[in-house]
């Protein structure tokens, strides 16, 4: 549902496992009598070290209001895959699939967020109640389009 663009402005978990990889590989041929590593390497390692350690604490802060604004893409083949029916898909499409109506409070401490959201379908005025933890497994809750499951980690 969101989209991590904070990750394209620092180095990615991808980008710094080849880093750690890099420095395993590194250490072991020193402990087998190969010369010792260049200082700029040794510099590349450090920078990514702490790159990865400042990756690991900053988390995104979802915490606020989000009201669904627009939606982008197949969204009739989407909740076709996530099998919903024909009756549920055009009542999505005459709905505008939540557009205007759709609101996610979050409220986020560390890795614990609580999520309260509007349900699309208008005769339902109770709200979807979610709580995650980041890390903590698979969570199953009841949304608009059935039972859903999550999986979460940073």
């Amino acid at each position: 549902l969101f989209s991590p663009k904070w990750c394209s402005s620092r180095v990615c978990p991808s980008t710094l496992s080849s880093a750690v990889v890099s420095r395993i590989f590194s250490s072991h041929r020193r402990s087998h009598g190969q010369p010792p590593q260049r200082v700029e390497s040794m510099a590349m390692q450090l920078a990514a070290e702490r790159a990865e350690e400042e990756f690991r604490l900053e988390r995104p802060n979802f915490s606020g209001t989000w009201d669904l604004v627009r939606t982008e893409g197949d969204l009739d083949r989407f909740l076709s895959d996530m099998g919903q029916g024909w009756l549920i898909r055009n009542g999505a499409k005459v709905l505008k699939y939540g557009v205007g109506r759709v609101v996610v409070e979050c409220q986020q401490d560390g890795d614990d967020l609580k999520f309260s959201k509007v349900l699309c379908d208008p005769r339902n005025l109770s709200k979807s109640q979610v709580h995650i933890t980041v890390g903590q497994g698979t969570v199953s809750f009841l949304d608009d389009i059935g039972r859903l499951s999550s999986t979460s980690h940073w």
